[in-house]
């Protein structure tokens, strides 16, 4: 769905429902969709929870930093849960040190999480 014009609040819901409902979804390339302000933690919850998901490709032109610390602790999840997530891509999601260091910082996750 790369450069995928329209972008709304059900876009985020129904991808967040796909990745939830399906087991065999292995890439997503969400590059250049603008759908990322409307991704809901339910979203990050899934991704961390996925165990056929290998790749997914989140670049776009604008910052996202509001919704790192998700991405980072979905990332970890996905880890700790052995998942099957081997790369993520990523690009203009980091604009500066402080987004860069809530990133890492919440890929520090434990049992309660």
């Amino acid at each position: 769905m790369s450069n995928c014009a329209v972008a709304t609040a059900e876009l985020g819901e129904a991808l967040y429902k796909l990745l939830k409902i399906s087991g065999a979804i292995e890439t997503i390339n969400m590059s250049m969709t603008g759908v990322f302000p409307y991704l809901t933690e339910n979203f990050f919850v899934a991704m961390g929870e996925s165990k056929t998901l290998k790749y997914i490709n989140m670049n776009t032109n604008a910052r996202v930093n509001a919704k790192v610390a998700l991405l980072g602790k979905a990332i970890a999840m996905n880890a700790k849960k052995n998942g099957s997530l081997a790369g993520v891509s990523i690009q203009n999601w980091i604009n500066g040190y402080t987004y860069f260091t809530m990133f890492f910082d919440s890929m520090q996750v434990s049992d309660k999480d």
